[in-house]
């Protein structure tokens, strides 16, 4: 059925939001030729990040297109960490051997753990954006909130109370909880890709990546809207 769904919503789909899908997508895949432009650690690893995020966006847009609304925040939020990650790292490079050193054992993890938490991360790309930064905490408080991890606003939007006891739903498409999902998944990659491109500089700049993302910036913008449907 979920695989129907995903048929049935970019037949039906309004071709502005299924057009904001597909550019996104194209400014990951131009991202991803930038070069990277020296040898320290946070740069030889903006690629992986960057090809994460990418692959979380197109894993949420195929999920909550199948109608799979709270397990797609589990993916913008994937979309959002790998962007955070990468900002993190690159504001102080030695942090990549901490990240890189998480399997060394116990107190290795730990440290990890203590360090890349999502408020330092939040904090860290406020304090040199604060503009974005606040956009990126905001939707990144509502994955959290909707589905990732499981909580009463994931359990209220996918459950029919007007069933005896409550139903719960798996497939939820064409719901405004749906919507709004499908929004995130889109707000995730725009502000995720916003962030590559503080770190990337000219060379997105080069790439046409950075002109082209403008045209979201008031889409961002409305990311506190939860009453807006997606499009662009």
């Amino acid at each position: 059925m979920a695989q129907a769904n995903v048929k049935t919503t970019f037949t039906h789909a309004d071709r502005k939001i299924v057009r904001c899908l597909e550019e996104l997508d194209e400014l990951f895949r131009t991202g991803a030729d930038a070069t990277v432009s020296s040898g320290n650690d946070g740069e030889l690893l903006l690629p992986y990040f960057l090809t994460r995020s990418h692959s979380a966006f197109l894993a949420g847009v195929r999920i909550v297109a199948g109608g799979q609304v709270a397990e797609s925040y589990l993916l913008s939020r994937g979309c959002l960490e790998h962007a955070l990650y990468a900002f993190f790292i690159c504001d102080h490079p030695e942090r990549a051997l901490t990240w890189a050193k998480r399997v060394d054992g116990k107190v290795a993890a730990r440290k990890c753990r203590d360090l890349f938490t999502a408020g330092n991360m939040k904090k860290c790309l406020v304090s040199k954006h604060e503009k974005l930064g606040v956009i990126a905490s905001h939707l990144y408080d509502r994955t959290i909130q909707y589905g990732a991890p499981p909580n009463a606003s994931d359990w209220l939007t996918t459950t029919d109370t007007h069933n005896r006891g409550g139903s719960s739903q798996m497939l939820a498409a064409g719901t405004a909880a749906w919507r709004l999902a499908m929004q995130t998944v889109a707000q995730a990659a725009a502000c995720s890709i916003r962030i590559f491109g503080l770190l990337y500089g000219e060379r997105f700049q080069a790439l046409g990546v950075a002109k082209r993302l403008k045209r979201f910036d008031e889409f961002l913008m409305k990311c506190g809207d939860h009453g807006s449907e997606t499009g662009c």
